[in-house]
């Protein structure tokens, strides 16, 4: 008799004060962090130490890659993820902690999980602070900098549009320290254009920018939209 699996949620929750904060993080290290997001709302409940698992099958679904490859992105990530700090701004002040303070497996039983830092624990469960977005919406993202642009647009969808200042928009992507991206050509050419074309590759929202100058200088981004967000 075969076993009936769990169904994958469909939505995936996640902290609002959170995704607009400064850091930043490999695809790989998204997906994991959006796998433990997606227990935990199939679970329907939080865990008060933060100790939260998934498995390498779900990995696979989700992600439509090998077994293999998964466990490979997966061990990399989390060990990645044991070193990235994560920056919130709050009454004028800013915080760092960091992600993750263990990492755990259950080789045998195909499962990876790790104990959240005890000081980010209050944004991961906090439900106040919390907004919706389609599980398929996060795989479909080619890396975090698009889907972390997704979901800023997400969040304010009925308004549609968005303005973020440049300043801003290289402090959460945390990219201010790269003299690259100084550049606001360079910024465009390789962040906000890509993100918008695979915005727009899997969701029906018809994305689209408009600079916004200062003189000559573009000191903002303006984000339109006109359609209703849907997966291709």
């Amino acid at each position: 008799m075969t076993e009936n699996k769990p169904m994958i949620s469909l939505n995936i929750s996640e902290s609002k004060t959170l995704s607009h904060s400064r850091y930043s993080m490999s695809k790989d290290e998204g997906r994991v962090l959006v796998m433990v997001m997606e227990k935990m709302e199939r679970d329907g409940g939080i865990n008060p130490g933060g100790e939260y698992w998934f498995s390498v099958n779900d990995y696979c679904d989700v992600f439509k890659i090998t077994r293999d490859e998964a466990v490979k992105d997966i061990k990399k990530a989390i060990d990645k993820l044991g070193e990235r700090w994560v920056y919130v701004k709050e009454n004028g002040e800013e915080k760092a902690f960091r992600w993750i303070g263990e990492k755990k497996k259950k080789v045998q039983q195909g499962l990876y999980g790790f104990v959240f830092w005890p000081a980010i624990l209050p944004y991961i469960h906090d439900l106040k602070d919390q907004y919706s977005m389609p599980l398929l919406w996060h795989a479909s993202m080619k890396n975090e900098v698009n889907k972390r642009i997704l979901k800023w647009v997400h969040e304010c969808f009925a308004n549609k549009q968005l303005e973020i200042n440049i300043d801003d928009l290289r402090y959460k992507l945390d990219i201010e320290q790269s003299s690259s991206y100084k550049i606001y050509n360079n910024l465009k050419r390789r962040i906000i254009e890509p993100a918008v074309i695979n915005i727009n590759e899997v969701t029906e929202m018809n994305l689209q920018f408009e600079e916004i100058k200062k003189g000559r200088k573009v000191v903002a981004i303006r984000f339109v939209w006109d359609e209703i967000l849907q997966i291709a």
